[in-house]
């Protein structure tokens, strides 16, 4: 019931989140195109496509690409604007509690997902930076995982929450 959940949560959400990215300052600029990734914004690593995993549709049903335990730490060390930390960290949240399980006579709900920041010992991990476009790698794989936020264009919380599921697979 629980993976269940969490893959309706995530389509659900991403379907709301995928209309193409257009600057909300009226320059007519897609910005998702711009990631030089699939359909612009999702970068997938080498071998990405085992037989009967992806369902074709931006969602990693199982195996390898999902992260262990749900919880996906992050750095976003090389964002140096204080604010635009804070609308990463925030849209981080919401999506964390859009995607979580109500509890059966309770007003608490169970995380499906757990977004932390980088320690040490981590050898996966999202790093987030400033660049070209608005991008990201899709699901779990070894290494740094990159989500990429143009500073004129992707910072918008249904940017960042859009660019957020690719990285959950």
């Amino acid at each position: 019931m629980f993976a269940y959940t969490f893959i309706v949560s995530t389509v659900f959400i991403g379907s709301i989140f995928s209309n193409p990215i257009v600057s909300p300052g009226g320059d007519g600029i897609n910005y998702e195109l711009l990631g030089g990734g699939i359909e612009g914004d999702m970068i997938l690593p080498d071998g990405f496509y085992p037989k009967g995993e992806f369902n074709g549709k931006g969602v990693a049903i199982y195996g390898p690409r999902r992260w262990p335990n749900n919880i996906i730490p992050y750095d976003i060390s090389a964002i140096t604007n204080a604010g635009h930390r804070t609308m990463i960290e925030s849209a981080m949240a919401i999506l964390a509690n859009d995607v979580s399980t109500p509890i059966a006579g309770s007003t608490s709900r169970k995380p499906c997902v757990t977004f932390r920041p980088k320690i040490s010992t981590d050898q996966v991990f999202v790093r987030i930076q400033y660049g070209t476009g608005c991008s990201a790698s899709v699901g779990y794989s070894s290494g740094a995982k990159t989500l990429t936020l143009q500073n004129s264009g992707c910072f918008r919380s249904g940017i960042i929450q859009h660019e957020l599921i690719h990285v959950l697979g």
